[in-house]
């Protein structure tokens, strides 16, 4: 079971509205353009107008999966200075997007809880459908969400995680001594954001990124650098 944590760059610049994706990615990882920014403006926030590319690091190895939507999405709100937090540095984020904002579970995150706890992250941020499989390597804390708005406000200190997405051990060994029935039908989604709270939080102003943030709006370097999954 082998995976790296691969560093997602973004980078914005005046001119013509352009998205660039670079650092060897497939198909799949490609097409995350349009989810990302549909799911961006699900949320109620700015989807940034400009040059925007995006690197996927290293280079060398070859990018696959569905899990870089979420590092892409957050990487572009905090260069555009709507997300502004410490904890970015300190977390592997790994999400499919829906095009209304949802998050969806990935492959591999067993693997990258392993790899996110080796490089003394803090915080690994998945799917609520992933929690359970992130939760069984101990030393590190999930961060599950249901909606890309939950993240963006717990990333801004406007809402804690509440207790069903910090999981620990007991939690887990809690949970599966119950029974589950599977229920039948498509689940249906378990996050509501009111249009008037859409309203408010889009209009806040949240503090100034760090100045590494504001020399890449100004075109002399990355935005940000966000650990994301590759198995």
């Amino acid at each position: 079971m082998e995976a790296e944590i691969v560093q997602v760059e973004t980078h914005l610049t005046s001119g013509m509205v352009r998205f660039f994706l670079v650092g060897l990615p497939s198909r799949a990882v490609a097409e995350s353009r349009d989810r990302v920014e549909a799911a961006i403006k699900s949320t109620g926030y700015a989807y940034p107008l400009g040059r925007i590319t995006v690197n996927l690091a290293p280079a060398i190895v070859h990018k696959e999966g569905n899990g870089y939507d979420l590092p892409i999405a957050i990487g572009l709100l905090a260069m555009s200075k709507q997300i502004s937090s410490e904890k970015l540095t300190s977390s592997l984020m790994m999400a499919e997007l829906s095009l209304d904002g949802h998050l969806r579970p990935v492959h591999g995150v067993l693997a990258m809880a392993f790899e996110a706890k080796k490089a003394g992250l803090s915080f690994l941020v998945v799917a609520r459908e992933n929690a359970h499989e992130a939760a069984l390597v101990p030393g590190i804390q999930v961060a599950a969400f249901g909606h890309l708005l939950e993240l963006i406000l717990w990333l801004n200190g406007i809402k804690e995680l509440d207790q069903n997405t910090g999981f620990d051990q007991r939690v887990l060994r809690e949970q599966n001594r119950q029974v589950h029935l599977p229920r039948r039908g498509r689940r249906r989604p378990d996050y509501c954001v009111p249009l008037s709270q859409i309203r408010r939080l889009s209009s806040r102003s949240f503090p100034a990124l760090p100045a590494c943030v504001q020399r890449s709006l100004l075109g002399s370097g990355p935005a940000r650098c966000l650990p994301t999954a590759c198995c």
